[in-house]
């Protein structure tokens, strides 16, 4: 009956105010943060978060402007600090695009 008397107690505590948060929810939470803090996509604007996310879902610069309601320069110029951000150099075997995407698909899953 001791699972009882927590619900009990916990009940008692909701009632006076306080709150209750499994810990393994609490724990879950923190390390979403963490990982959010320690993401090379926590440098990005929002606008840049937003343009990664299209860029990752496969959008044409033209596309991404469409969406946004932005010209295919306006994209360009976020396109190009998410980039440098991401450190991603100018490589001929290696699309910078695909870069950024598996790092925007691979930070993005872990939160």
């Amino acid at each position: 009956m001791q699972h009882g008397g927590q619900l009990v107690s916990a009940i008692e505590n909701v009632a006076q105010g306080s709150s209750m948060i499994d810990a393994k929810v609490v724990e879950a939470l923190v390390g979403a943060q963490r990982r959010a803090e320690q993401s090379r996509l926590h440098e990005l604007t929002p606008r840049e978060i937003e343009t990664s996310r299209s860029v990752a879902q496969g959008s044409s610069n033209q596309g991404i402007a469409d969406q946004l309601v932005l010209t295919k320069r306006a994209i360009e110029k976020h396109i190009n600090p998410i980039f440098l951000k991401l450190d991603l150099n100018e490589e001929q075997d290696v699309s910078r695009r695909v870069r950024a995407t598996l790092i925007y698909l691979t930070d993005t899953a872990s939160n």
